[in-house]
Formats: C-alpha cells, structure tokens, sequence
C-alpha cells in the first residue's frame, strides 16, 4: 500500500502505486442494494488512466460480461473533489440474488503526485458481492436520538448521536446546525460524520456549541439511506444546551468597548470559579481594522498568571490608539481540579474589544466622505446622513442642525449626545434626522466646532452653512431584493434588483461562506452598481459547493441610497456563473400603486403567480373619504390590476388597502404577500386628453412627444422634471422644444435595461402649448428606453462580436517612432476622455470585469499604444478589476489597472501628461535572439516565434521601462501548433539572472488551436517552448513525472547537467531559487546584495533577491542568509505560504492551526513561527506527515520532496 507519500511515507512506499483502502459494495458483501454505484477509495488522490484500461462488472456464475467502462472517457465513473473516492454507475439495475464480481486493468487509474500506475483487481475473489434476495422498499427511520426533542440542559461538549431502525449509509449533503448566532453545515460524507454503515451515526462538532442557546438541528431528505436505496424522510428538531461548565463573572478587563485605555495595561478575566491553565490553547490578540492577530499567548505561559478566579494576560506593549478584540481557545481554562469543566472561550469580536491611548496628538480630524454627497439628489425622506472621519471620532457637546436651503430656516436640532447620533468611536458617524425630510426640497447641515473630538481631545473644526448641501425627491421605502448570484475563481457576485448605497458597505462578519461544508475566510466586500462582490481568501474550484448566508444588521449593510436595507440571505447554493434566485423566499413587495380612469394597479417587485386571484372584498379603495366598489382583480406579471365601479379624478386623494386571508397575492415561489392599509396612489387622468403620446429614451436624451404643438418660449426649469432610472433620480441639464416634442437632456446615460419614469411639475413658468394650455403635472409616466450598447459608445469606440469594448484606431493621435527591433512602427496615444468613455461603456455592456481592447492594424510590424495613467488611475479607484488589453497578431497583453503603482511612475519621467507605454513586437532582434540561444542552449524547443515586450512609463521626452509591478500581467498567445502541457511553458529571457525563466502557464484548447495563458512581472523576450529534462538519475525515481514536468518549464534545475540527485537535501537557496522561477519573479541581484554570503552576481543569488524583495524569504540573521544550509520541513512550509500570499492564493484555515496539528504527535517541536504556515499547507494538501502521525519540522526535505511540494503550491495557487 501507498502509505505516507505525502512528502515523507518514504520511496519504497510510493513505487507501489495507489492501493485500495475501502470498497463498496464489501469483498464478499451478501447483501447489496440493486441501485448500488460501486465506489474505490484509494489512500491517495488519483486521475484516470490513458488509453482503453477499464473497469469491469462480470455475473459470477457465467463469467458473462454485464457491462464494461473505459475510465479515461467514461461518463459513468467520477472522481470526488479529493480525487481519493472514484464512483461508478452501471447503466441498468443490477438482478435480485445474483452473484457478481469486478475487475480492474492495470493503469486505469494513476497516482496523481508520482505518476505512478494503481496495479489493478486481476482477479475474481477480489472484489465479489451478492446482491439482495427480495426488494426492501422500507425507509429507516429515526429510533432516537441525542440530545432529544426539546431537551434542556445538553452540555455544550456534545456529539449528536442518531440511532436508525437499521443500517444506513451517507449520501451526500449537509446536517444543519443553527440558532440565532451560529450556523454551521456539516457535510455527511466529512469525517466528522462517523458510522455509515451501521445503525448508529456520530456527529462530531468541531467547536462547543453556544451555552444556554436553543439549536435547531435538520436533516433533510436523502442525506442517510439504508442498503436498498430507501432515502431517510426530513428530519427537523430543538434542543437547548446548558450552561457552560466555566463562565466569565462580572466585566473582562480593559472593559468591553473601553477607550483610551494604556498600551501597556495587562488583560484580565474573572471567572465564576477557580480555573487552570491547559496546554496547548492560546488567547489571541488581533487588530479590529484588519483582523490581523497581534500576539498569540499559550494558556499555559509564564505571560498568563492565575490566581483562583482571576486570570492576568501581559501582553507586548500595545500600539498607541488601536481597537483590538481578543479572542480565547475553548478550553483554554478549565475548573480547577476538574479538566473537563472547560470554559467555552471567546470566540467572536465584540465579545472583548477596546482601544488604546493615542498618546500625544495635535491633528484634528478631518471629514474624508459624506453621504448624501454634497449637492447630491437623495432617493428618500427618511434618509440618514453620514460622515466619514479621517480618524475615530467621539460626540463631545453641542448640536447638528439642518436647514431649509431656501430661506435658511431650521428644520431640525439634534443634540449630539442624543441617541440619534451613533457611530461615536468609529470613524463613520451617522445622524439619523428623526422626521421625514419634505419632497422636493433642499437642505444643508450645520455643525458647531466642538461638537466631534478624537480620542486625543482635538475637536473636528465643524460644517458651515451650504458646505453640505442636498435635495430630496420622491421617496422610496422598497428595499432592494436580491436577484441572482455567480462566482468566478475567487470571487462571489451577489446581483440585486436595483442600484445600491456603494458607500453602506457591509462588514465581513455578515457573510458566513462555506466550501464543500467548512468556512473560508472573506477578505473584503465590495459594492458597486447593483452588485455586491466577496473576494474569497483563495480560489474556488468549479466541483466544490459553495453555500453563503448574509445576516442583515440592525443598520447600514447592503441597502440602496435610500437605506433601504436588503433582507437576510439564508444558505443560498451558489453555482458557478450565472445562478438565479431559486430558492426564494422573500415575500413580493408593494412597489407603488397608480390610479387612473376606472383603473387602480398596483405594482410589486417581483413575477407574481396569476393562478391566485384574490377577491374583490380583499380590496378598500376610497376616493376623497368615499369608497369606492371594486368589481374586478386582475393578476398579470408584476401588477395587481383593480377595475372600479367609476372614474377617478387626478384631483382626488386615493388610499387603497388590501387584507391578505384566503386566496393572496402570492409570488411564483409561493411566497405571500403582505397586507396593507390606506396607501396612497398616484393618479392620473388621461381619459379625455392625455398630454403626452410618447416618451422615449435613447442615450441621455428624453423625447416627450405631446399631442398638440408646444410654445418653444415656455421652457420649464430642469428641476421641475425628475427622472428616475432604476430606482435612481438622474439630473436634467437641459430642456428644449420643437413642434411637439420637448427634449430633455440627461446628465447621464442609464443603463439599457434600466426602467425609466418621468415626473413632471407644473409651475407658472410651465410647459404650455401654442394655444396656451399649461400642461398638468404629471406623475411616472413610463419611458420607453431605448437605450442600447450603441448608444453608449462615444466616437472612438466600438463594440467587437463578443460584447467587447474596443478602441478604434482612428481615434488615436499616431506617430511614427522606431520598434525595440529598429524598424518602424505607428504608435497609437489615446486622450484620458476616451478612455474613461470605453470604461463607462464596459460597464454598461456588462462585461465582468471590464476591460478595454485595442487591436493593432495587421499592416503594423509592432504593437506601440500609450495610454494615459491618470485615465487608468482614475478607473482602478472604483474598479480594481478593470483591464487593458493590447491585441497584436496572435498575442493578448492585457494590464490589470490595479497592477501599477502609479505614486512610483509619476516621479520616474516628466511631462504634463504620462502615459503607460505598450511595445510589443514579433521576431529577430537581440533581446530574442539571446532567447533563443539560451533556450536552445537547455536543450528546449520553441513552439512559437518569440516576441518582445516591454511596459514603459513615457512622459515629455523620456521614456523609462517598468521595473516593479505590484501584480502579474496577463499574457494570452495562440498556436496551432503541438502543444504537450505538462512539459511546455512560456518562458522569458532573464536578463538579470542570465537564464530561461519560466512564466506561470495554463493551456486551453480553442477551435483547433491552444491557448497559452501565462502571468507575468516583468519585460523582455518571451516565446511558447517545450523543454526536456535530461536528467538521468531520475527515472525510475517517484517523483519522476514532476521533476521532469517541472524542469521541462524551468522552474527546477539540476545539480548538474545531467543528474538532478533527487535524494539529495535541498539547500535553502535552491529551494528559494525554485519558488521565485516557479512564481515568475525576474532575478534581483540588487536586493540580494544585502546578504555577505549571498553572490548577487550567479543566478542563485539573483533568485534569492527576487524571493527577498517579494517577501518570501528573509535572512537567518541580519545580514546573512546562509544559502547553502539544508531546508527544515517547517522552513519550507513558512516559504511556501508566503509564496502563496505572493500569489494571491493563501490558504484560510476553516478551523484553528492545532485541529490541524492535532494527529501529528511531535507537533510540540514544530516553531512557534511556523505553526500557522505548517497547518496552512497541511490543510491545502502541500504538505504531509513523514509519517501518518509525525511531521517532522526539522528533518532536511529531498531535492525530489521540494519539487513535489512546489508543484502542488503552484496548483493550488493555480499558477500551472
């Protein structure tokens, strides 16, 4: 058996390929369901052979043949998201009380890590099994179960236990686990879930469950069922757990939410009882802005005193003004005498959080953002207003008012100190008015000078009059209702049905994501337009399940500008790409109501089902204080239509009810609809003379047709016209009239698609016609938007066949300058304008995430485009997706916005103007020539023509090459020709390490052709090769596939030309030569010249410069660093995970670092600085035990063992 090939089992073990560690059906199994799949567990991840091997289902008493599976193309046999678990799936039932037996070629399956082939089942008493007698079409059932039904007091240590009238197996699925603050989602093929098999299934839970809290525990349908298939109906029941063995009496100390507390202050808890100390369970500290942990303290230390109740922990001084939170192991006390008695621990932020003395300060704070921003339009009346301090802030004394802007009077007083202002130790303070703001009405704030202070006593130097100024419009009171949901690599997109407040954005801690049942950390939340982004700690994989909630907090959150806010989102499955919102349940919302005529509509947010008609005495319609009958419901789309018993006038006061009882209003999901009472509508009368025939929008222009001919010297003001897009107000500019139309310019285009209304306001100033009738007011009437992609393309810009939005070459201003290669080209420098254009029309055409395309006239001999950085610097605040990609011949060099540090670029050359140069050329010149000697000098082969590419910043008469990039740039070249992945890459020539340096490449067949994907950092010659390994003491090696992959790239090297040695310890500058090549970092001798024992003139030293400045490496003292010194295993974890947050890609543990520590027996010796990395690369499967219980932290890593530990970071990273 394959045992312990995870870096450390051994070679004897892992040349025997992967061995069969569990079988289903048994060997001998005399029992098996008819619908049984047959599943292999292998003690090691596999993927499927080559050629025809296959797997093969024979009647026992006949040899006959029942059906045989090619494993390499069979449907019917699947791989689990370990690829340790391999299924397959006969096509027809099996026969009751028959015998069969299964045989296995040799290679059908391979060792994923060594290559190495699994041997196989050759014979027929391998794998034999005996299928049921008669059909049972019995379920099993519950028989008990703990903790029970409603039971009380169950300790917050327990397992869950459930007893089956028989027998059953583990499907698929998830347990739920959940109250009011915790959810939690175990999957029943975990380990955590133990017995299939067996009438008796344990569930373990990885943390204590909450003391004094009521659980509510479901099983749904299918998760377990017993031999013959029968699933287990849906299970759903409540308990409540008890106190807590150990718990925290009276106030922690600095006191919850304390302020101004000394850094030097010592941490202290008082417990009901006398408790201890257990080993190997820390207090953590962590800082409140970035969740960074500060400081971990053992338990068990010297730096945590107890004395009987009284726990003291002495932290390293503190920083001076900082919120920190503190978090403590379950179990890192317990009651003394008593281990286990545990105390549950703190496990949430705002259980222990305060902040220090800022010290000595003089800086007043300053306001960085306010919303309503100033001279902004406001959707709403009862809108909070917010400030954005440049520091936090604590209310002092004295009043906010806000005035009515058009005759200054005072509309309210607010004391500071009053509980309407809230936010106060927070930079974000929000002052909630109290009272509905007027429509159509202006108003600004005033704030005195000692109103807000820091925590240093310096006060915020107020708002004066009109410094803060908005206008309300018509209020909306309908909270944004989620959509759609899609996730793409490390991102999840959550889409709403309206525009949202990109300034309420909602914290981290109202997510909770699990991947395939366990949590992962969320880095950031972003809001932008209708949707909301989670950037996931790594990748997700296209086969895992990915399940979010979102807990909607008692203010801010996702919520449109009005404050609406959006509702919870419980365990939503999200799919990748596009995932509708199948799983509804959220009520359908009153979105407004309109009368007209004999017609009431009401109008809700959402398709609701015209199988359900409410009855006409469901409705109250009254007019001026008269009701008035309804004789007829109609439901149709979104609209509850109401035909009444007479006419309306557009002079009347409309209040309409409804109470929902026996047939409702209800959605397509069956979700019911709310009652209400005397809402008004808006009225029309059109009956006799409807003012206008058409409204249409195309662009940013409105064109209101009227039926007679208008005076063209009534002009209107803009502000008696409001125009709402979604469910955002867009400013009229302009207003103009010709014959009968009345054109109104918008400030900006909506989006197409948007649903577009205009309001419009008589006044004496008014619209009238020739014949001098005013025009009424009239009320959201519906614009026929017109609007397309088309419109939204400025002159310059157009749109490519797929959605695409691409610079026209005419648009440019264009020079003859000279190409790297000393030929002449046209360079193509685009205004800033057209730039922000092509964004604004990405965004509108929906590209995700947007991305503007220059394609470079084929009659070029090189590809020269220089685009302004401000243009770009502009689009990277509110999009750090955006790209910019340059098309030349079959090559795509596309720059992410945010990879640029613009502060550097702007000092390195001059001009008023600077701009990110793009020169890209193919063929002979000395930058490919070296190239190509050098890869020819490796025994490589090129698949394609080099190209050159350099990335400059070029303002006034200088032009100076980028040398430092914050992120990779993305390279696509495609090829017709041969293309062997595993032993291909794109290479550049690197001109600091004087060698072929690999480029992270992944391959995707297209059409006929392959595309090359490679991430890059730097400039030079680069060209698609296939390369070899002419190493010869590797092959009858292990680890031969991936040392030979890997070479083949240039990522690894040997000891000489022709022997690798893979047996031989690895040093440190090696292996730090091999994550830098493997990474894509261009040599730095510069920054390994710091290190006396490092030769910054070999490539080694360059390497180990490259790995230094990124991070990925540091020294073993000051100023040396020791290259030559064989690696520990835990140094070698350290330097991967740092790797890997080079990569963007670091593992979040969805548990704390010991769980995963926790079976290796000498996890005490491993570094106190290598913990983490270590459990971070055992959790994402770059590392293992030497043994299935050591580790080993110290042992020296094989030459062989880095390679295959570098080949899984860089998969994991998905760098290859």
């Amino acid at each position: 058996m394959a045992v312990g090939r995870g870096l450390g089992g051994g070679k004897a073990y892992a040349a025997a390929g992967p061995a069969i560690v569990s079988q289903s059906p048994a060997n001998n199994y005399t029992n098996t369901s008819l619908s049984s799949a047959l599943t292999l567990t292998f003690d090691e991840s596999v993927t499927r052979g080559t050629g025809n091997a296959s797997v093969s289902l024979y009647k026992n008493a006949t040899n006959e043949l029942v059906e045989s599976f090619v494993v390499s193309s069979s449907s019917r046999i699947t791989l689990d998201s370990a690829k340790r678990m391999v299924t397959i799936r006969p096509t027809q039932a099996l026969q009751l009380n028959t015998d069969y037996y299964v045989l296995i070629d040799w290679g059908a399956f391979v060792s994923e890590s060594s290559g190495t082939p699994f041997a196989g089942i050759s014979s027929a008493r391998d794998w034999t099994f005996h299928t049921v007698q008669t059909l049972d079409v019995t379920r099993p059932s519950l028989t008990s179960k703990s903790p029970d039904v409603n039971e009380t007091n169950v300790p917050i240590t327990s397992a869950i236990t459930l007893q089956f009238s028989e027998p059953v197996y583990a499907a698929q699925g998830d347990i739920v686990l959940q109250s009011t603050y915790d959810h939690r989602e175990i999957s029943v093929t975990s380990s955590a879930v133990q017995g299939s098999g067996t009438s008796t299934i344990l569930v373990s839970l990885a943390e204590l469950l909450y003391s004094q809290t009521t659980y509510t525990l479901t099983i749904a349908n299918g998760l377990f069922q017993d031999a013959a298939g029968n699933a287990l109906a849906a299970q759903s029941w409540s308990f409540k757990t008890a106190a807590a063995p150990v718990n925290i009496s009276g106030e922690v100390s600095p006191a919850n939410q304390a302020t101004m507390v000394p850094v030097t202050s010592a941490l202290s808890v008082t417990f009901d009882q006398p408790v201890s100390a257990a080993s190997n369970k820390y207090i953590e500290i962590r800082r409140v802005s970035d969740n960074v942990s500060i400081e971990k303290i053992a338990a068990s230390s010297s730096r945590v005193t107890i004395s009987g109740n009284t726990v003291t922990i002495r932290p390293s001084t503190l920083a001076k003004g900082t919120a920190y939170y503190v978090l403590v192991d379950p179990g890192a006390f317990y009651k003394t005498g008593t281990p286990g008695d545990i105390f549950p621990g703190i496990v949430n932020a705002t259980r222990w959080m305060f902040v220090t003395d800022p010290g000595p300060d003089s800086v007043a704070p300053t306001v960085k953002t306010l919303t309503p921003a100033h001279q902004s339009v406001i959707g709403g009346l009862t809108t909070k207003l917010q400030m954005e301090f440049s520091e936090p802030v604590y209310p002092d004394s004295g009043s906010i008012e806000i005035r009515n802007a058009a005759n200054g009077a005072l509309y309210k007083t607010i004391s500071v100190t009053s509980n309407l202002v809230t936010g106060g130790g927070s930079t974000q303070i929000t002052i909630d008015p109290g009272i509905a703001f007027n429509k159509d009405a202006q108003y600004y704030v005033v704030i005195g000078g000692r109103v807000f202070r820091d925590a240093a006593g310096n006060y915020y130097s107020g708002m004066a009059a009109r410094s803060w100024l908005f206008t309300t419009t018509e209020q909306d009171t309908t909270a944004p209702v989620f959509s759609s949901a899609s996730r793409s690599g490390a991102y999840i997109t959550l889409t709403y049905n309206e525009v949202l407040n990109s300034s309420s954005i909602p914290s981290v801690s109202s997510f909770i994501v699990t991947i395939d049942g366990s949590s992962r950390a969320i880095q950031s939340v972003s809001v932008s337009g209708k949707t909301v982004t989670l950037r996931m700690s790594g990748s997700i994989s296209d086969s895992q399940t990915v399940k979010l909630s979102y807990t909607r907090p008692g203010s801010g959150g996702i919520q449109d500008p009005s404050g609406n806010q959006a509702a919870s989102l419980s365990t939503r499955t999200i799919q990748t790409g596009y995932t509708e919102d199948d799983d509804d349940d959220t009520s359908p919302v009153l979105t407004y109501i309109e009368a007209s005529g004999r017609t009431v509509t009401l109008k809700y947010n959402e398709e609701l089902n015209s199988t359900y008609v409410p009855s006409t005495s469901r409705y109250s319609v009254v007019a001026d204080g008269n009701a008035i009958s309804v004789n007829q419901v109609i439901v149709s789309g979104v609209e509850v239509v109401l035909t009444l018993s007479q006419f309306l006038t557009n002079s009347s006061t409309i209040k309409v009810s409804y109470t929902a009882s026996g047939t409702r209003v209800q959605d397509l999901y069956g979700n019911y609809a709310a009652s209400f009472s005397s809402r008004t509508a808006n009225t029309y009368d059109y009956s006799e003379d409807p003012p206008i025939t058409r409204a249409v929008l195309t662009g940013n222009l409105v064109k209101l047709t009227f039926q007679s001919t208008m005076d063209s010297s009534a002009i209107p003001a803009v502000t008696q016209f409001v125009i709402k897009a979604g469910s955002l107000p867009v400013r009229v500019t302009k207003v103009s009239i010709s014959g009968k139309v009345v054109t109104l310019t918008l400030q900006s285009s909506p989006d197409p698609g948007d649903a577009v209304y205009v309001t419009y306001s008589q006044s004496t100033t008014g619209l009238k016609t020739n014949g001098g009738t005013p025009i009424a007011s009239f009320v959201n009437v519906e614009v026929d938007n017109q609007t397309s992609i088309d419109d939204a393309l400025a002159d310059g810009l157009e749109l490519t066949d797929d959605g695409q939005v691409a610079l026209d070459a005419s648009a440019a201003a264009v020079k003859t300058v000279m190409t790297p290669s000393g030929n002449y080209a046209s360079r193509y420098t685009f205004d800033p304008d057209l730039i922000a254009d092509a964004w604004t029309a990405s965004r509108i055409a929906g590209n995700n995430p947007t991305r503007i395309m220059f394609q470079v006239p084929s009659s070029q001999i090189a590809g020269m485009v220089a685009v302004p950085l401000t243009a770009l610097q502009t689009i990277s605040y509110s999009d750090s997706q955006a790209t910019f990609a340059v098309y030349y011949k079959n090559l795509v060099y596309e720059v992410p916005v945010s990879a640029l540090n613009y502060s550097e670029l702007y000092q390195v050359a001059n001009g008023t103007v600077m701009y990110l140069l793009i020169e890209l050329e193919r063929g002979a010149m000395s930058e490919t020539n070296m190239l190509k000697n050098a890869v020819s000098g490796a025994q490589g082969s090129l698949i394609t023509d080099p190209y050159y590419m350099k990335a400059s910043v070029m303002g006034g008469t200088k032009i100076v090459p980028i040398d430092n990039f914050k992120n990779y740039f993305n390279v696509r070249l495609t090829t017709g020709n041969a293309v062997t992945s595993g032993y291909s890459s794109l290479v550049l020539f690197d001109t600091q390490a004087g060698k072929v340096m690999s480029a992270p490449t992944s391959f995707t067949a297209y059409g006929g052709s392959t595309i090359a994907s490679s991430k890059i950092r730097g400039n030079g010659a680069f060209a698609l090769v296939k390369g070899s390994s002419p190493y010869t003491d590797v092959s009858s090696h292990w680890a031969v596939t991936t040392i030979r992959s890997l070479a083949s790239k240039f990522v690894v090297e040997g000891t000489s030309a022709a022997k690798y040695e893979p047996n031989k310890a690895i040093t440190r500058g090696e292996f730090a030569m091999f994550i830098a090549k493997g990474l894509g970092l261009p040599g730095k001798p510069s920054a390994a010249s710091k290190f006396i024992d490092v030769n910054a003139g070999t490539a080694m030293g360059a390497y180990i410069g490259a790995a230094s400045s990124a991070g990925i490496v540091q020294g073993t003292s000051g100023n040396t660093f020791n290259p030559n010194s064989y690696i520990t295993r835990e140094d070698m974890a350290v330097m991967m995970m740092r790797a890997a947050s080079v990569a963007g890609s670091l593992p979040q543990l969805g548990s704390t670092e010991s769980s995963y520590l926790q079976r290796f027996t000498d996890r005490g010796s491993i570094g106190s600085w290598a913990r983490t990395s270590v459990a971070q690369a055992v959790y994402a499967g770059i590392i293992a035990g030497m043994t299935p219980s050591t580790f080993s932290p110290k042992t020296n890593a094989t030459r062989a063992e880095a390679a295959v530990m570098l080949e899984r970071l860089l998969k994991y990273a998905k760098l290859i």
